[in-house]
């Protein structure tokens, strides 16, 4: 039996589970580091190198892109760093 056909319609699907496990991994990172300009500065630095869209169309994320964005990383280590900064020392 071919189930090709019905690859450009679970794609799109299987490239959401991933982006979520990837977002996951993502967050667990920047909290067990507590380093978000060293997340930021390896993602710049990823981004020069693939010389691929940072911030690509919505659509285009969703149909063929099975990672976030290189600009949703960066927004997501900002809002970390931005959580850390309003945390309480001890």
């Amino acid at each position: 039996m071919d189930f090709d056909g019905f690859r450009p319609a679970v794609e799109p699907l299987q490239n959401a589970v991933s982006r979520h496990f990837e977002r996951q991994s993502d967050r667990y990172a920047l909290e067990r580091t507590g380093n978000a300009a060293a997340y930021r500065a390896a993602f710049q630095k990823l981004a020069r190198l693939n010389k691929g869209d940072p911030d690509p169309h919505w659509l285009k994320v969703w149909l063929f892109h099975s990672h976030p964005p290189i600009a949703e990383r960066l927004a997501m280590a900002e809002e970390s760093e931005d959580r850390m900064a309003r945390r309480p020392t001890s």
